[in-house]
């Protein structure tokens, strides 16, 4: 095939609102869900909460992660955060007429950013997969602590962003 024929890697707008679709798309957290232990309902909805903002986190993080060094990087990752601040604000406002409260999903979304950051501090250099560290750190958010099946969930969607991410970076041209 001639070079000329190649398509046209995305825009960061582009791939901001493509990677954003994948984030807020549910159908692993579902899927997540429906294998937890029956004994999990009655923390059912705050992991739910919890897992789909783990993972409009975890594709920030993996952008952050597989474009380490290069010059797509701040373009990318401006572009996507500012789709993400949008969706936040429109889910904001979205929430406040269901619930009559009004809530700030991207500060949420900036809370566990820290502490999810403060959970791999802690554990140090060495201190092993970051999906298992932040699953804890999730599961300990939800009351579930060191429950085994909620942390593997997390686990599952933290790695799993990454490593969707890099394929779709590797797709379109962003990283090779």
């Amino acid at each position: 095939m001639n070079a000329s024929c190649q398509p046209c890697p995305p825009t960061p707008a582009q791939a901001a609102e493509d990677l954003l679709a994948y984030a807020i798309d549910r159908q692993d957290i579902k899927w997540c869900l429906a294998r937890l232990p029956s004994e999990r309902s009655a923390h059912l909805a705050r992991v739910d909460s919890e897992l789909q903002m783990l993972k409009i986190i975890g594709v920030g993080w993996s952008l952050n992660h597989r474009l380490a060094g290069s010059p797509q990087k701040a373009p990318l990752q401006e572009a996507y955060w500012a789709a993400v601040q949008d969706f936040s604000g429109r889910f904001s406002e979205t929430t406040a007429l269901l619930i009559g409260q009004r809530i700030d999903y991207f500060q949420a979304l900036k809370d566990r950013l820290d502490l999810y950051l403060a959970a791999m501090r802690d554990a140090g250099p060495s201190g092993g997969d970051p999906g298992r560290i932040i699953g804890a750190a999730l599961a300990r958010l939800c009351d579930c602590n060191d429950d085994l099946p909620v942390l593997m969930a997390a686990a599952r969607i933290f790695n799993s962003a990454l490593a969707r991410v890099g394929e779709y970076l590797a797709a379109t041209g962003f990283h090779k």
